[in-house]
């Protein structure tokens, strides 16, 4: 294997390819395993595979890195364009946006039907009310969290989780008692 040698190059694609060779390496080791005969070549044959996993997760990583910074140049580019932040489907573009200074930025994400859960439980926790409200309108807000936005102290969050057409009628019930004549 020449992982060195693609190491350092810009071409993805380089080490895609080398990814799927190196897995397809791996599985005729673990087959060749199956059919070692003595100790000795099935330990031989381990330390390959152990190699080759190192080699996977080295080129894992290289990948992962090159997705985040691509994330983060699309984040930039797509920041201030509503429409585009709504539709963004990318976990890691979401990722990057929903940790925007701009609580608007965060707005468009939590709004976002593709925002992943982990995105719509960290937002659920921002500081701006109109964030949190979104999250409570978005109808792939687990009930959880919902739960939790139903005791929001900003009525504006209440009425949004009352809204939600996957709030569970438990919680409707509840908020059906709220004080505030918003909710």
């Amino acid at each position: 294997m020449n992982f060195e040698s693609i190491k350092n190059q810009e071409n993805n694609n380089a080490i895609i390819e080398e990814t799927l060779k190196t897995r397809e390496e791996l599985d005729l080791k673990l087959a060749e395993l199956n059919n070692a005969s003595n100790e000795e070549e099935q330990q031989n044959i381990l330390r390959e595979i152990n190699e080759l996993k190192e080699s996977l997760k080295e080129m894992n990583e290289i990948l992962k890195k090159e997705l985040i910074k691509r994330a983060k140049k699309k984040a930039e580019e797509i920041r201030g364009d509503k429409e585009a932040i709504q539709k963004e489907d990318s976990t890691y573009v979401l990722r990057e946006l929903s940790k925007d200074e701009d609580e608007y930025v965060r707005h468009r994400v939590a709004k976002n039907p593709n925002a992943p859960i982990d995105i719509l439980k960290e937002l659920s926790e921002d500081k701006d009310s109109n964030v949190r409200w979104r999250i409570a309108l978005n109808p792939n807000t687990p009930i959880d969290i919902l739960k939790k936005l139903s005791e929001d102290e900003d009525d504006v969050v209440r009425c949004g989780v009352a809204l939600n057409p996957n709030a569970p009628t438990d919680i409707l019930k509840k908020l059906s008692e709220d004080k505030s004549k918003y909710v």
